[in-house]
């Protein structure tokens, strides 16, 4: 059995203005305070298919056009840093999603997914930008047109093995997933501290659920091997002025969870 599908999809998101010390600046021709509208025309062409009574897969290529697309960037104004929303006028993102799904079994199950992504911001700053006596346009001082999309790794994919146990008075559940990560930009503008090399991480979780389906109760445990995950720190240039900033991992983590019902009664 299998189902193919393509569709065709339009959405916006609706602009604003910045206040206060934000505002709109003197010093530029254009309306620099207003947030744009950001529209996003979008493409996806898939499939899913059971190939066998024990194996699915899905797949799924996809086309992402924005306009005018809402981010976040730090601006410089007099001795002060802001951080501002402003409009990347032309961006452009496009990838492949896999998923599979293969049953071992009664009680084993192997989940795994890839994706490879690609984005592109076109041209930040568009045609809105009147160029001043000075030659400056009032847009920004390092146009990042032509840089990836920030936090938007090319590749990433995980596999997961989960495994059930019956007892007599229950079931146990055990689940292991392993997770890729690859290297993505944390800035628009390609700053040497700013590129967070790939990255893995191991999840192990040990379940109990009981017959009547009364109670559950979850140990995991995050990050297994404990393997260091980059942390991405450093200080903005003359874009910006001295901005000092970072991004913080965390070590292996330990969790229990317990769920059940929860009746409440009424209060007198």
């Amino acid at each position: 059995r299998s189902l193919w599908y393509l569709t065709a999809s339009q959405g916006s998101k609706s602009g604003g203005f910045l206040l206060g010390s934000l505002a709109d600046r003197e010093d530029t021709p254009e309306n620099d305070a207003e947030v744009k509208d950001e529209s996003l025309l979008s493409y996806e062409l898939g499939f899913k298919a059971d190939l066998t009574d024990n194996f699915r897969l899905n797949a799924a290529a996809y086309y992402y056009d924005y306009e005018d697309m809402q981010t976040q960037v730090w601006v410089k104004r007099g001795s002060l840093n802001f951080l501002e929303l402003r409009n990347a006028h032309d961006v452009r993102a496009y990838g492949v999603e896999l998923e599979a799904l293969l049953r071992l079994g009664s009680r084993t199950t192997l989940n795994a997914a890839l994706s490879v992504a690609r984005s592109e911001i076109k041209d930040f700053c568009g045609s809105d930008f009147e160029t001043n006596p000075d030659g400056s346009t009032g847009c920004l001082a390092n146009d990042p047109s032509g840089h990836d999309m920030t936090q938007t790794p090319q590749t990433q994919w995980a596999a997961n093995l989960s495994h059930d146990i019956p007892v007599r008075t229950g079931t146990i559940n055990a689940n292991f997933t392993y997770s890729y990560v690859g290297a993505m930009e944390y800035s628009l503008f390609y700053l040497d501290e700013s590129l967070a090399p790939h990255y893995d991480r191991m999840d192990f979780n040990l379940g109990y659920r009981d017959a009547q389906n009364r109670f559950q109760v979850i140990a995991s445990v995050k990050n297994l091997a404990d393997s260091e995950r980059p942390t991405v720190s450093g200080e903005d240039g003359p874009q910006y002025g001295p901005i000092k900033w970072a991004y913080y991992s965390y070590p292996r983590l330990y969790g229990l969870e317990i769920i059940g019902p929860f009746e409440p009664t009424g209060i007198a």
